[in-house]
C-alpha cells in the first residue's frame, strides 16, 4: 500500500447532458466542508485529468484531497454524510481503490466503508 497522502473524490453527474454548473457548485460546497477538517488541502485537479477521467471537461466535480492530520475514517465519514445530505453519489479513490458512497442502504454503505478503510489503515 502506498503512503496515505492524496485521495481523489468524484461527485457523480446524475445527468447525461451537461449540468456542469450544478456539479461545480456541489464540488465547491463539499470542498468548503472538507476544509473544516485537519486536511492539508482540498483542490480541484490542476492541469491533469483525474484517474478514471476521460477529458478535461470530466474534471468538473472532482477534488484532490491532501490528507493531513485528520484520521481517514473521519474524512470518509464527512464525505459520506455530505453525499447523504445532498442525495448524491460520490466516489473516493485511493491507490486505485474506489469507495462508492451515497446510493446504498446504510448497512451496505457501512460494510463497504469498513472493508475499504481496513485496506487503507496502517496496522500498528
Amino acid at each position: 500500500m502506498a503512503e496515505l497522502g492524496e485521495l481523489t473524490i468524484q461527485i457523480m453527474n446524475d445527468h447525461a447532458d451537461g449540468h456542469e454548473e450544478e456539479l461545480a457548485g456541489l464540488a465547491r460546497r463539499l470542498r468548503q466542508e472538507l476544509l473544516t477538517l485537519k486536511v492539508a488541502s482540498v483542490e480541484p485537479p490542476a492541469d491533469r485529468v483525474p484517474e478514471g477521467g476521460k477529458g478535461i471537461g470530466t474534471a468538473i466535480g472532482w477534488l484532490v484531497v491532501h490528507v493531513g492530520q485528520e484520521p481517514l475514517r473521519n474524512l470518509i465519514a464527512a464525505v459520506a454524510d455530505w453525499a447523504s445530505r445532498n442525495e448524491r453519489q460520490v466516489e473516493v479513490i485511493l491507490d486505485g481503490d474506489v469507495l462508492r458512497l451515497g446510493r446504498a442502504t446504510r448497512h451496505q454503505q457501512e460494510q463497504a466503508f469498513t472493508a475499504w478503510l481496513t485496506r487503507h489503515t496502517p496496522v500498528d
